[in-house]
């Protein structure tokens, strides 16, 4: 079993990849956090990139992006993908931190360089160049979208997967930036 910080889960294999089940019966996909205003998303799931660079949306989850989403550049090679009320969350915490440190700068720029969008009638969102560069995602390949509480996180499979063999890996000094801002 494993704790979020919010409620226990079930760790159990399913099929070719590792699926969180909660406690309360219900199969993955979306409950609440912070009351009933944001999502919270679970799971692993594996889809190919199509040729225009588009991601499919697993159909759970739809309704947590139907109003749009944010998506940018996360710790670690990764993307961020964002329902818009967790990005204007961590926006507004972004703001009120110090712009002191280059390291903070580079937090902003990290963040602020990502796109809104909203899925197509097909669930589908699309990836621009850039960001697809940074993650390592190319057309035709293999992604894996990771459910985190708040948001989904978007691989490359194979560097995914190396890091998921990691029995502990540690957290970069990026990661915990994103941490503080909720993220």
């Amino acid at each position: 079993m494993v704790y979020n910080g919010a409620e226990w889960a079930i760790v159990e294999k399913g099929g070719p990849r590792w699926l969180r089940r909660p406690t309360d019966g219900r199969r993955c996909g979306t409950g609440k956090v912070d009351g009933d205003s944001i999502p919270s998303l679970y799971g692993e799931y594996s889809f190919n990139l199509d040729d225009k660079g588009r991601i499919v949306v697993p159909s759970r989850f739809r309704q947590a992006f139907a109003q749009g989403y944010y998506l940018t550049h996360g710790p670690e090679a990764s993307l961020y993908l964002l329902p818009l009320a967790t990005w204007a969350g961590a926006r507004a915490r972004l703001e009120q931190m110090s712009r002191s440190t280059p390291e903070l700068w580079m937090l902003r720029r990290l963040l602020h360089s990502g796109t809104y969008g909203t899925p197509d009638s097909q669930g589908r969102l699309l990836v621009p160049p850039g960001l697809r560069e940074y993650a390592s995602l190319v057309a035709g390949g293999p992604v894996t979208l990771i459910g985190v509480e708040n948001r989904m996180e978007l691989w490359n499979t194979s560097r995914w997967q190396a890091l998921a063999r990691r029995s502990v890996p540690p957290p970069s000094p990026m990661a915990e930036k994103f941490a503080e801002l909720g993220l």
